[in-house]
């Protein structure tokens, strides 16, 4: 796991970098404003910070001073959301390829072996099931990327 250090300043990197694809700055992010844009970039951000770092609720709450229900509910939406609404789902794949990058080159500098790291949201939101639907989605999608980079590989050794 991350030591704690490591993931304040990871989570912190991450909050920025979202709040300026969002088009946003980071206090705004983390403000307490309501709109939509800024609710749904909230909750891109929770995941990111649940399922790349791995922060609990308490730990997210005091790193976006929200009330650790605020993103439960947060996170429960999300869930809801994603896989079922195409502009919501194609945001969030752009978004977790940046976030994605950050996270495994951030691993990398500070030596942690990215290769047997499992991202993992640190809760489960279908009953019965070891993965969230989220978790599923992402791994399906950079399988099919892994997939497509070996094809590619294979198709241009040949040329």
């Amino acid at each position: 796991m991350l030591d704690v250090d490591y993931k304040r300043e990871l989570s912190q990197v991450i909050t920025i970098r979202i709040a300026e694809e969002l088009g946003f700055k980071k206090d705004q992010l983390l403000s307490g404003r309501r709109d939509m844009l800024l609710f749904v970039a909230r909750q891109y951000l929770y995941y990111f910070l649940d399922y790349y770092v791995g922060l609990d609720f308490d730990e997210m709450a005091e790193l976006v001073q929200k009330d650790r229900n605020t993103i439960w509910y947060s996170l429960c939406t999300f869930e809801k959301n994603i896989g079922r609404k195409q502009g919501y789902t194609s945001e969030f794949m752009r978004l977790d390829g940046i976030v994605r990058s950050i996270t495994v080159n951030y691993m990398d500098y500070y030596g942690y072996d990215t290769e047997k790291w499992k991202f993992r949201s640190r809760r489960n939101i279908l009953a019965g099931a070891n993965l969230s639907r989220v978790d599923r989605l992402l791994d399906k999608h950079w399988a099919d990327q892994k997939r497509e980079r070996k094809l590619e590989t294979i198709n241009g050794s040949n040329s």
